[in-house]
């Protein structure tokens, strides 16, 4: 789960994943309530890497007959990590832009 915390300074977004284990990025800007598109693609690669099951993702990408590489993560945990990301504030277009080239790039 990604989750946001406010100070007077400084904004830290962190990731904890279902496991309980947690990363944070922060961000000195004291209107800043969102990680940069390029901050939040890692917190996001950073969550699936922490939920990923490789002998799932192998079964995923042999059903799939697939030359790309699978992670395994389970639906409930992607799911949970795509709702927490929509919350608001929502992403600006350009920092929307960022996070889609970082992540797809």
């Amino acid at each position: 789960m990604i989750l946001a915390s406010t100070a007077s300074t400084s904004t830290t977004w962190a990731a904890t994943s279902s496991n309980g284990s947690r990363s944070s990025v922060s961000k000195s800007s004291p209107n800043s309530t969102r990680p940069s598109g390029a901050e939040l693609a890692r917190l996001i690669e950073a969550e699936l890497q922490r939920d990923r099951n490789p002998s799932r993702g192998l079964a995923e990408k042999a059903y799939l007959k697939s030359d790309l590489s699978f992670l395994g993560v389970p639906l409930p945990a992607m799911r949970q990590l795509v709702k927490t990301i929509r919350r608001p504030p929502a992403l600006d277009r350009d920092a929307m832009l960022q996070l889609v080239r970082t992540l797809w790039g």
